[in-house]
């Protein structure tokens, strides 16, 4: 999924949801609606595709949960419930939406995602308005994204940490302590030992590869210290210092 089908599949959810709102007498333009973007797409809402490893964005599916307001608890039976299937219905996956343009969203509630505490404080604004989304839409925070990945931890869950991880993305240690902060009774003590190995195995991998690494740096060292008794260490110093002042891409976005 790319950042235009991302911002299309928001447009729209957004639009059928607000339309439902008015016609239970809600003002949506003083009291618009909050989506909330779970699942593996919610990582567009603070990196830029770009620049993100493929295994990130392989998902034509958005998980979209409404958080409901006042306004929606007075006027709905039971508004995330109401308002997740009305998503199904309308842009979710064998409709006409997903038939038109390859992607679709899929209408869950909150509580879906196994999250570590604070969560909600954490959660990052999309700037809806410069994309003619009409309600509030909110991504999960990177590293608690993460870690929900971790309380499942299916095969596709790990190929996503493990990418974001090797890309330098996301810290292993940071992840690590988020995983601490799960306190969800949903997430087993064996999946939470099974969590731990798996970040413990990135630790591993990095104390391997350095032990490889040494001795070339080591050779490197010496030769650096050949090289400065030759006459063009000079330029070769400066061909160096260019290449290190290289100013890298930014990775983060919105």
């Amino acid at each position: 999924m790319n950042r235009e089908e991302f911002y299309h599949l928001l447009r729209a959810s957004s639009s059928i949801i607000e339309d439902e709102r008015a016609r239970h007498g809600i003002d949506t333009v003083r009291s618009p609606a909050r989506i909330l973007v779970l699942g593996s797409q919610s990582i567009l809402g603070s990196m830029h595709e770009e620049y993100l490893p493929e295994e990130t964005t392989y998902s034509t599916e958005i998980d979209l949960a409404v958080m409901p307001t006042r306004e929606d608890v007075l006027s709905f039976d039971n508004p995330a419930e109401e308002f997740a299937d009305l998503i199904d219905a309308s842009i979710g996956e064998d409709t006409a939406f997903q038939d038109a343009f390859d992607v679709y969203a899929q209408g869950v509630e909150e509580h879906t995602a196994v999250l570590p505490d604070g969560w909600q404080s954490r959660l990052i604004e999309v700037h809806a308005t410069e994309h003619q989304i009409r309600s509030v839409v909110l991504c999960l925070d990177p590293y608690d994204l993460c870690a929900a990945k971790l309380a499942r931890l299916a095969p596709n869950d790990r190929s996503y940490i493990s990418s974001l991880i090797d890309s330098g993305d996301i810290s292993v240690n940071i992840l690590a302590n988020r995983l601490n902060e799960v306190r969800d009774p949903r997430m087993s003590d064996g999946i939470r030992v099974q969590a731990k190995d798996f970040l413990d195995a990135f630790d591993t991998k990095t104390i391997n590869a350095s032990a490889k690494i040494a001795p070339e740096l080591v050779k490197a060292a010496f030769r650096s210290r050949l090289d400065a008794a030759t006459p063009d260490a000079t330029s070769k110093q400066a061909s160096t210092t260019e290449n290190k002042n290289k100013a890298s891409r930014p990775r983060h976005s919105l």
